[in-house]
């Protein structure tokens, strides 16, 4: 799939796979500037982005931004350790998991929720961070509550197409073009792709 999205220093294809997922350019830029810095932003948590609510020597929790649509609560819970996989987890860690998790029922009452795992290769998921973890999504009664496991080939074909917009739109600011003048150069097609996305 991320064949055709090339970014100069970037070969590994689970990495382009997260970068194509962005939904938005600045987040983009971001997740870029980290890749090519090999930075894990679950390792390195932007604690002025996210706002850890409890942690320990071996998990950080904070709330998930976006949240999914009609949740009460939406959070992370993020092992400190670099792992991608839940099979990488010690017996320590699989039971701190838990207490975490009852931390969370207990601070915010929660008596109804879902859990997702992202967990491993990110070409079979709709995962955009290389780093195992858990989404704890907590209904608040308005409507349906969805987070895609995995969304089709359609929907990555479109964030495919999506990222290398936002690419080559990087690589003129990088150049020294406003990213108004950027994206006044792309074709009509380009430009539906990324209208709504360039905050």
């Amino acid at each position: 799939m991320p064949t055709d999205l090339i970014i100069p220093g970037i070969t590994d294809t689970n990495t382009l796979v997260c970068l194509s997922r962005a939904r938005k350019f600045k987040g983009y830029c971001k997740a870029v500037v980290d890749a090519l810095a090999g930075k894990c932003p679950f390792c390195q948590i932007d604690k002025d982005y996210n706002t850890v609510i409890h942690e320990d020597e071996l998990f950080a929790t904070w709330p998930c931004k976006p949240a999914e649509d009609n949740t009460a609560f939406h959070f992370l819970i993020v092992p400190k350790r670099h792992i991608t996989a839940n099979r990488e987890l010690t017996d320590t860690e699989k039971l701190r998991l838990f207490t975490f998790m009852d931390w969370l029922d207990d601070k915010f009452n929660i008596t109804s929720q879902g859990i997702l795992c992202r967990d491993g290769d990110a070409t079979l998921s709709a995962g955009t961070i290389q780093h195992l973890h858990w989404h704890v999504m907590v209904p608040n009664g308005t409507g349906r509550v969805e987070s895609p496991f995995y969304k089709g080939h359609e929907a990555d074909v479109e964030s495919l197409a999506r990222a290398i917009v936002f690419e080559k739109i990087r690589q003129a600011i990088e150049r020294g073009l406003p990213v108004g003048e950027a994206f006044e150069g792309l074709t009509q097609t380009e430009r539906d792709l990324v209208t709504g996305r360039l905050n």
